[in-house]
């Protein structure tokens, strides 16, 4: 079965679920690969001096030197836990779309009611 077939033959609620996850692998990938997500400022007079945080490290805008530092490891619960629930997030999204491709591509799993639990509470958890 190729690809263009497999997906023509997926009810409309899995194209809708595959094109979802395939858009939330996208974000997915770039989240947990980006050095920042958000700015603040560090000085607030100097509006040219910002620093930039995401869920690995945080880095300044300085030339030539960016003076990135390292965020895992901090003492901080909080962080500790949300760079926790982004990894569980990652892994989860990830399950979520093999399984929903081993059930839009392999006849036998299609019919497999554990697949498709499986699939469910992955997309649910994420």
């Amino acid at each position: 079965m190729g690809v263009i077939q497999g997906f023509k033959s997926t009810d409309l609620i899995g194209r809708i679920v595959f094109i979802l996850l395939l858009v939330a692998e996208l974000f997915n990938w770039l989240s947990m690969c980006m050095s920042d997500w958000g700015l603040y400022d560090t000085i607030i007079a100097n509006d040219k001096n910002k620093a930039g945080f995401g869920v690995w490290r945080k880095c300044g805008n300085q030339e030539p030197d960016a003076n990135c530092e390292e965020i895992d490891g901090w003492r901080l619960p909080w962080y500790g836990a949300f760079q926790a629930f982004a990894i569980i997030a990652f892994l989860a999204t990830n399950l979520s779309l093999c399984l929903m491709i081993l059930l839009m591509y392999i006849p036998q799993c299609s019919r497999n009611k554990d697949i498709v639990v499986c699939c469910t509470a992955s997309c649910f958890v994420t």
